[in-house]
């Protein structure tokens, strides 16, 4: 990984949100390989934002690309399922 370093070959520990132009710590970030410091240009609640407005405004195309996605992968839904039912079990015996 690449990082960006000062003069004394120190990674800071926060960085400015390019969303909301914060300064927040680098844990606010989510992981970029290329990003500056290994992170995302904007902070996780920006990025949330950014996707919760996209999923209003293209509800049908993203079920209908999920629904393309478990029809085209059955084997990778069925483990999904498999999985949740698992867990939900478990949880429920608690």
């Amino acid at each position: 990984m690449c990082y960006y370093r000062d003069m004394n070959d120190n990674i800071p520990n926060s960085k400015i949100c390019t969303g909301c132009s914060e300064d927040k710590l680098l844990e606010d970030f989510g992981n970029h390989k290329k990003g500056k410091y290994g992170k995302r240009q904007k902070c996780k609640a920006c990025t949330k934002g950014l996707n919760d407005t996209y999923y209003e405004k293209n509800a049908e195309k993203v079920r209908a690309r999920e629904r393309w996605y478990r029809e085209s992968n059955p084997e990778r839904e069925k483990e999904r399922q498999r999985k949740k039912y698992l867990r939900t079990k478990a949880q429920n015996n608690e």
